[in-house]
């Protein structure tokens, strides 16, 4: 009964879905039109970074924008309003503790700049001459909630690529789906796949084919870990979203697998190239 308990207050923290502090939730339009001047020093903006009271958000380009949360509310920025100011900052509560807690598991799994070219650039390559071998694809359970795309990441082989996909096992009407891709990773699935189970497999352009198969289960949603169904049901920016569902659910190895789509949803490549690194084997 008390982790019951504990589940629903986690939900409830969660659903509130304000920080104690004001931090930065998204930014949308061209790398660097954006600058964090924090007592007269431009410092690394990176997503969900605290902000400090006299800081200031300058959007440098049109077309750029900056979503600030805090316990206010959501601020958006851009050209039309920038210089942003960040005047006070709000007491710490428990629900902001709870958001703080998730936000450093992200930072710990996010890779810097060196990180996302050595681990997604040159990992994604690997060995031409050597069979093709899944990443983040373990050889026990994956699972994947039933709204999410599905994308294949692999190293070594030669290209071109070939990719086959079948399932649900047993249902009654099977899919199986070919393609060709050039290279890792490869958008393989829309958000469309019915539950069940399914099998990938992948040949390389000399023939060699991957040493055993993938497999993952498609189930529904309800069945993440409560942590992700909170964040999923919390109004953050969907980006925002997704890259702390990925960052909940690194840790969780069924779920490892979702947590690399979540994050190449996201289109966050520094956390991609840390769970990469960090998490998958």
């Amino acid at each position: 009964m008390t982790r019951y308990l504990i589940l629903i207050l986690i939900s409830l923290l969660f659903a509130t879905s304000s920080f104690a502090d004001q931090r930065i939730l998204d930014i949308e339009g061209a790398d660097g039109a954006v600058t964090l001047v924090r007592a007269g020093q431009a410092v690394p903006l990176v997503p969900f970074a605290s902000l400090q009271v006299g800081d200031e958000i300058r959007v440098l380009k049109a077309g750029t924008q900056v979503l600030i949360g805090g316990g206010g509310g959501n601020i958006q920025v851009d050209e039309t309003n920038s210089p942003y100011r960040v005047t006070e900052t709000q007491a710490p509560t428990v629900a902001g503790n709870v958001w703080a807690g998730v936000v450093e598991s992200y930072r710990s799994l996010a890779g810097d700049d060196k990180d996302v070219i050595s681990v997604i650039t040159r990992g994604a390559r690997g060995d031409p001459a050597v069979a093709p071998q899944f990443r983040c694809l373990a050889d026990t359970e994956n699972l994947v909630p039933e709204d999410v795309a599905i994308r294949i990441l692999w190293t070594n082989g030669r290209a071109p690529f070939q990719l086959s996909l079948s399932g649900p096992e047993g249902g009654a009407d099977p899919v199986e789906v070919r393609m060709d891709a050039p290279a890792s990773p490869a958008l393989f699935a829309a958000p469309s796949l019915p539950q069940g189970a399914y099998r990938v497999t992948i040949t390389d352009g000399a023939g060699l084919q991957a040493p055993y198969p993938a497999k993952f289960q498609v189930v529904p949603s309800e069945a993440l870990p409560a942590s992700a169904r909170a964040l999923r049901g919390s109004d953050l920016p969907a980006r925002a979203k997704d890259r702390l569902v990925a960052a909940a659910l690194a840790d969780k190895d069924a779920w490892r697998f979702a947590a690399v789509l979540f994050a190449a949803r996201a289109q966050d490549a520094a956390l991609l190239a840390g769970l990469l690194a960090r998490t998958c084997r």
